[in-house]
């Protein structure tokens, strides 16, 4: 992303979404490559004038835990919002 900045100085930024360690080698919810992201990241922030990080959380029981429905994580759940998502197991919560 490129904008102008005050007098006209263009800046580029990057904005990382949601990277966890979950997502990596031996997490919970490991992706193939998962593991390799953060050192891609990590290679390529120098770059940016700015760097924008974000992160997720979800409230105790929220409805996307499997826990919250006494159901297997990962098994498929419908509601009137989405449908069909798979249960995960309770990460980032608060």
């Amino acid at each position: 992303m490129c904008a102008k900045i005050g007098k006209g100085k263009e800046m580029a930024a990057m904005i990382v979404v949601d990277v966890k360690n979950e997502l990596s080698k031996g997490g919970g919810w490991a992706v193939a490559g998962g593991d390799q992201i953060v050192r891609q990241i990590n290679n390529v922030m120098a770059d940016y004038d700015a760097v924008i990080l974000t992160q997720d959380w979800h409230p105790a029981g929220h409805s996307s835990f499997a826990s919250s429905h006494e159901a297997e994580v990962f098994s498929k759940y419908c509601n009137a919002l989405w449908c069909p998502s798979a249960l995960a197991r309770s990460l980032c919560a608060r």
